[in-house]
């Protein structure tokens, strides 16, 4: 592969996804930023992409919409930011979606994509790392990576924001323990009946006694149920449930999420953002997966374990997304087997 006839000019990554999405490019970002010699730009949607990936010094300026969907006539950041692309400085961009209203966007704005979704197509059971590695040219004909390509994903938190967490551990008497977090919920859909459809459900009975086989392993530990506002419900009902005084829930916003998560001993999440931050901060990880592939999407880290759980046991691995629906459900993953997995961290 030849990347040195595109590294001219302040690349840019395109891509409207959510925070497990947008984590997922900054390995691409990384090696956007070193081939070029200079911070990658990046389009994302909504707020919290600048937040999240705040600190990176591998990305540069960030611009976001909060709406793709909303049509363009109606749409001010859209049109906005077809304004940016047009009078934007000659540098590459990657188009990291597959969507007509995506690449809308370039062709209004004039702009070619160096590379999208639509010009390198996903390969089966591709993950998503790879297939972006692919899409910036550091892949060769046959798809290998570059053995120099880092897969693993990174986001970076300061001292000052580690500071602020370890006050509110301090004021909930946790201070100087090893701690847990627990993820037991998904943003978008706290419904159950959406929970289970979405196939990220596990029982609350389930966490409940998974907490307690994780104190009665390792009695010195700490529990915290993570989760935003809207998952404080079921988080605090699953800490009353376990009745113990080295459990508790906590609702924390993105930042001091990210900083809890970089000084944990370890994580056990469903397949959510937050699982991807663990991992991204090398924070040890066991997730649990249910309909989503996790050869396509598991999270990856630079240094620390990630342990993908999913049920039942020798179900058969067929090609392609719904190959994998047909025979994985998260309700199959067993107490005993998310244990086993997360007193493997514990050597």
């Amino acid at each position: 592969m030849d990347r040195a006839r595109e590294c001219i000019g302040v690349p840019l990554l395109i891509r409207f996804g959510a925070m497990g999405d947008m984590i997922l490019t900054t390995p691409l970002l990384r090696a956007l930023a070193e081939c070029h010699g200079t911070p990658c730009e990046v389009i994302g949607r909504g707020s919290f992409v600048s937040e999240l990936l705040i600190n990176l010094p591998f990305v540069g300026s960030i611009r976001t919409i909060q709406s793709n969907k909303t049509p363009y006539i109606l749409n001010r950041p859209k049109q906005l930011l077809v304004d940016y692309l047009r009078n934007r400085p000659p540098g590459p961009v990657y188009l990291a979606q597959s969507d007509v209203i995506s690449h809308r966007i370039l062709e209004k704005a004039g702009v070619t994509a160096t590379a999208s979704d639509l010009t390198v197509e996903r390969r089966v059971n591709e993950h998503v790392v790879d297939h972006m590695a692919r899409l910036g040219g550091f892949a060769d004909i046959t798809g290998s990576v570059s053995p120099d390509y880092n897969r693993g994903t990174e986001l970076q938190v300061t001292e000052k924001e580690k500071d602020h967490v370890r006050r509110i551990l301090d004021r909930m008497d946790f201070s100087g323990r090893q701690y847990v977090v627990v993820q037991p919920g998904f943003r978008k859909c706290m419904n159950k009946r959406r929970r289970v459809s979405k196939g990220k459900f596990w029982p609350e009975e389930r966490w409940v006694r998974l907490i307690q086989e994780i104190l009665i392993l390792s009695p010195d530990k700490r529990v915290l149920i993570s989760g935003n506002a809207e998952e404080q419900p079921l988080t605090a009902g699953i800490a009353d449930e376990v009745n113990d005084h080295r459990v508790s829930d906590l609702t924390l916003g993105l930042r001091p999420m990210l900083a809890l998560l970089s000084m944990a001993h370890s994580m056990i999440s469903l397949d959510t953002g937050p699982a991807h931050a663990a991992a991204a901060l090398n924070c040890p990880l066991v997730v649990l997966f249910g309909k989503m592939d996790p050869r396509i999407i598991r999270p990856l880290s630079r240094t620390s374990p990630v342990l993908v759980q999913h049920g039942p046991p020798g179900a058969p691995l067929e090609d392609d997304l719904v190959g994998w629906q047909k025979h994985h459900s998260m309700d199959d993953i067993s107490i005993n087997t998310v244990v086993t997995a997360w007193a493997s961290l514990l050597v």
